[in-house]
């Protein structure tokens, strides 16, 4: 069994909370995309028809350029999904094409957890804004042991105390308003 000891005030680095945030904009079929230069996080640039298929995947380095421009002129019509990840931020916007042009239907952006472990105890941020999440930890034969749910919170920072579970690899699954994430658990 997993036991919360203490609520802690844990911060996500500031690249996190910068103000700065990424653009995306359209004009007929061009996307583009403004970088936050003001980290050096690498940006992971990744276009999806509504189907999941990945059409495009981008690996970028933040300081090599401010704008990147991407030409949608050959795709059917149809809704795609644009989704930049740089440091803990990710971005998803959702774009409608048509024949002469695509429209911005939707911006979210959600930000990925925070874990540290030091020895038995796994500490978690989660700054959610107000967004639904739920924890899940599973043990290494993929049993469920914990389940904790976050309705509407603003930010969530908690820390674990692991010392009564055995030995091995944990797994964390994160569900952020249906963004999936997964951390390692590592106890001696």
């Amino acid at each position: 069994m997993l036991f919360l000891i203490a609520i802690c005030c844990l911060t996500l680095p500031l690249s996190a909370l910068d103000n700065e945030s990424d653009k995306t904009t359209v004009t007929g079929k061009i996307i583009t995309i403004e970088l936050n230069q003001s980290t050096n996080s690498p940006v992971e640039v990744t276009l999806r028809d509504i189907s999941g298929y990945r059409l495009l995947q981008e690996s970028l380095q933040a300081q090599q350029g401010g704008q990147r421009k991407y030409n949608l002129k050959n795709l059917p019509a149809g809704m795609y999904y644009l989704e930049i990840r740089q440091g803990f931020k990710v971005s998803t916007t959702t774009i409608a094409v048509k024949d002469i042009n695509a429209t911005v239907i939707k911006e979210e952006t959600i930000y990925r957890p925070a874990c540290s472990q030091k020895d038995v105890r796994w500490n978690v941020n989660l700054l959610l804004l107000d967004k639904d999440a739920e924890l899940s930890i599973y043990d290494s034969y993929s049993e469920l042991i914990y389940k904790e749910s976050y309705d509407g919170q603003v930010n969530v920072a908690k820390s674990y105390n692991l010392s009564k579970l055995s030995p091995g690899t944990y797994q964390a699954v994160f569900d952020i308003e249906g963004e999936i994430f997964t951390e390692s658990i590592f106890l001696n």
